[in-house]
């Protein structure tokens, strides 16, 4: 669960690093269906950047860590989420 969180957050660092997180909605989208969709909305959000089978199984795999989250980690992420992108 360290490697998801710790992606998490490198990703939306790297998201609202030039100003805000605006610059990159795209990001937020995935970022959002990964923490709180579903994992066909999940798959949906990132097929277009998808260009292998390997990465799909990785990417499947990675939004079944997020599966496992009881519903009060899950709110708390999303709280988590909501103060980053207050301060990008």
């Amino acid at each position: 669960m360290k490697l998801p969180v710790a992606l998490l957050l490198i990703s939306l660092t790297l998201c609202c690093y030039s100003v805000t997180a605006d610059t990159c909605p795209v990001l937020i989208n995935i970022l959002n269906k990964y923490l709180f969709g579903s994992l066909p909305e999940y798959m949906e959000s990132i097929a277009p950047f998808v260009t292998g089978d390997v990465m799909k199984t990785a990417a499947y795999e990675f939004k079944g860590c997020v599966l496992t989250f009881s519903r009060e980690h899950t709110e708390a992420i999303g709280e988590l989420m909501k103060n980053i992108l207050e301060k990008c």
